[in-house]
């Protein structure tokens, strides 16, 4: 998301954000120099999709719109044809913007139909999303190893380093060293 947004977005440009949404994307905006705005997932309506909110909030400026389903922190899913109105508004905004399509969720539903991607319904949409997620493996995101009994010694922090992340080798040597 990090580096999507810092491709996309230049000083000045909107990124239209789900409300409620992952609190990252709003300091992830303004690092890459953009502004936030906000369109609502009310939760008096379940957190559906609020279309004449989210046209409201689309203007010249918004060169980004964020698509969170399912959504982190909710965990709604927006419905093929939310996720078409919400297509159908940008582009007909004549803004010309992309879409990020944080999609990380995506994989874990309990629905018997793989929920949907705005990507199937805009072409102009940049998916992101990942493994960690999807196949329960939680080598391939960093986190913390609640096994480690002696987590505040730097010896038990390098091992953690060494052992649990696999970090690269400078990083590697550099946790060698705190031993």
């Amino acid at each position: 998301m990090y580096l999507a947004l810092l491709t996309l977005v230049q000083a000045g440009d909107e990124v239209l954000i789900p409300n409620p949404g992952f609190v990252a994307y709003p300091t992830i905006t303004r690092m890459a120099g953009g502004q936030s705005t906000f369109y609502r997932l009310p939760a008096a309506s379940e957190f559906s999709f609020d279309l004449d909110d989210f046209k409201r909030q689309l203007s010249s400026k918004t060169k980004v719109v964020v698509c969170t389903s399912p959504s982190n922190p909710t965990g709604r899913t927006l419905t093929n044809e939310e996720l078409r109105s919400m297509a159908r508004a940008v582009e007909e905004s004549g803004t010309d913007a992309f879409i990020i399509s944080d999609e990380i969720y995506r994989d874990l539903y309990y629905t018997g139909e793989r929920p949907g991607s705005i990507s199937e319904f805009y072409p102009r949409t940049v998916v992101i999303s990942g493994l960690s997620k999807s196949t329960v493996h939680d080598r391939l995101a960093p986190g913390v190893d609640s096994r480690r009994r002696d987590r505040n010694s730097r010896r038990a922090f390098a091992a953690w380093l060494r052992d649990d992340l696999r970090v690269n080798n400078f990083a590697e040597g550099r946790a060698g060293r705190l031993e």
